[in-house]
């Protein structure tokens, strides 16, 4: 801060700031500053967005995840943006305090290692600007995360209509009818098995009409057709119980797990989604809802950067790019309205009365209590305001603005795509994940292709000789004696196929 030389550094990029370096950082500035000359943004997942230096109120240095911009390694960042990467592997040694102090040949090695390391991200981050910049005019040291710089390059170059802003009490209905992808298990043993994977599954989603404004508010719609209506409704539904594949998802509030039920039961659904159920039996009676204005604002963005990317080299920056920016716009549409403000206090009691969600040790003296905020409250943290909203607003007045019913269409209209691929398979159907299928049974020449939101052989012909399917991203297979293990929670083909089988037979 009073070098001349570093004077017009403003940003400070580290990859994996909010899980690793951010910890540090926090530490060294809360012990070296005044407490309101050091603020931050810490994520609901308490991970750190950003690490700000403060001098009269004013920022000087901000502390970035580049890692959250960029969610991928080091080396295939570098690779992505065609700049030298990492020259040596990481040496356990280096975490050993007490043999860099007493090893100078060691220390002098760690010290190559980490300038190597920071001329790489450099060197990718640098790249990154340039090509974002040149062609859509997005300053990268503004952008806090993926989903930002999507939005950005969507508003700079591919916005072409006003998107409606949803109120707290529309934004709370629609949300109960925002679920996830569709994912479950059918066979637990399985032999000769297809697998199957949807080309830009949720950029085709995103192509589909999609709701925009909220132009009418039901309490009662016994006498609305629900093929006349657009929009989102608490229905009662109805699913036979001899259906068998369930496509209709129900998240149970107690566990909290999102479920395919046959029975009765209400929740909110989008229209779209009601309306693909009763051609599979289902029976819809409509409670209450919101109608919508449909628009399509995303076709010429999810076109030019799906051309790209079918166009353009896997390992080039271009195929890096397309990718990332068809697959992050749509869910910052759904982001929640909860706030968490931040504040450094000596006194943690004097917020008793507030929701503390986090409470962080920043040094002797002070700690940094994360608190949980409304939406409808002015933001008083400056650093706040690191989500763009959706259009411009007063500095002073900066909210969290969103449209989750753009969200909640695009993730039922993804779950309406995978029906055909579903009832395809039939019986044959082994286990099913967001955007693929394993099945017994080859698909139908007319569901596979290389077009946006057709099937593609994922493994390019070949067929999965046994597999097993014990769980939602639990399972494995293998061909021949190359095996392949997708467990949540532990590294993907860590696991070996005696493991497998073990898992199997119930020991382990």
């Amino acid at each position: 801060m009073h070098n001349k030389v570093y004077s017009n550094c403003s940003t400070i990029f580290a990859h994996n700031l909010g899980s690793f370096d951010g910890y540090f950082i926090y530490k060294a500035l809360m012990s070296h500053f005044e407490c309101d000359d050091v603020s931050m943004v810490v994520d609901d997942q308490n991970k750190f967005v950003c690490l700000q230096i403060l001098k009269d109120g004013e920022i000087i240095i901000t502390f970035k995840d580049s890692y959250r911009i960029f969610p991928v390694s080091l080396n295939k960042l570098c690779q992505s943006f065609n700049v030298e990467g990492k020259v040596s592997d990481y040496n356990s040694d280096y975490s050993n305090i007490h043999k860099l102090f007493n090893d100078i040949s060691l220390l002098k090695q760690f010290k190559e290692y980490a300038l190597q390391d920071t001329v790489a991200l450099y060197n990718a981050l640098r790249k990154a600007q340039v090509e974002y910049f040149e062609k859509f005019q997005v300053d990268i040291s503004t952008i806090y995360s993926t989903s930002t710089l999507s939005l950005k390059v969507f508003r700079n170059r591919f916005l072409t209509e006003d998107i409606a802003i949803l109120s707290s009490k529309d934004d709370d209905f629609v949300r109960r009818g925002y679920l996830g992808g569709a994912t479950d298990y059918y066979q637990e043993y399985a032999e000769n098995v297809h697998y199957y994977d949807v080309n830009s599954l949720y950029p085709f989603a995103m192509k589909m009409v999609l709701p925009n404004k909220p132009i009418a508010r039901y309490n009662d719609m016994t006498n609305i057709p629900l093929d006349d209506f657009f929009g989102f409704a608490l229905a009662e539904v109805t699913c036979p119980e001899d259906i068998k594949i369930p496509l209709l998802p129900y998240k149970d509030t107690v566990t909290n797990r999102t479920i395919h039920p046959v029975g009765k039961w209400t929740g909110v659904y989008y229209s779209e989604e009601l309306k693909a159920a009763v051609k599979l039996g289902y029976e819809i009676k409509l409670i209450e809802g919101i109608r919508f204005s449909k628009f399509n604002p995303f076709n010429e963005y999810i076109d030019h950067f799906y051309n790209l990317k079918k166009n353009s080299d896997k390992n080039s920056g271009t195929y890096f790019i397309s990718k990332m920016q068809l697959n992050q716009l749509y869910g910052i549409f759904g982001r929640r309205k909860t706030l968490l403000k931040t504040i450094n206090t000596e006194s943690i009691g004097t917020f008793s009365d507030q929701f503390i969600k986090t409470i962080i040790d920043g040094s002797d003296k002070w700690s940094t209590l994360l608190i949980k905020e409304n939406n409808s409250k002015i933001v008083t943290n400056p650093i706040q305001e690191f989500e763009d909203s959706l259009f411009d607003a007063q500095e002073s007045n900066r909210i969290i603005k969103s449209n989750v019913g753009i969200a909640a269409a695009v993730t039922a209209n993804a779950r309406i795509i995978m029906h055909p691929y579903k009832l395809n398979a039939g019986d044959s159907l082994c286990y099913t994940d967001t955007d693929s299928i394993f099945t017994t049974k080859p698909l139908d020449n007319d569901l596979i292709g290389k077009e946006l939101g057709l099937m593609k052989d994922e493994l390019n012909g070949a067929v999965i000789d046994e597999a097993y399917f014990f769980g939602i991203k639990k399972y494995g297979y293998r061909i021949g004696d190359q095996v392949t293990t997708v467990f949540a929670g532990i590294k993907r083909n860590s696991l070996t196929w005696g493991n497998i089988l073990k898992i199997h037979i119930k020991q382990i």
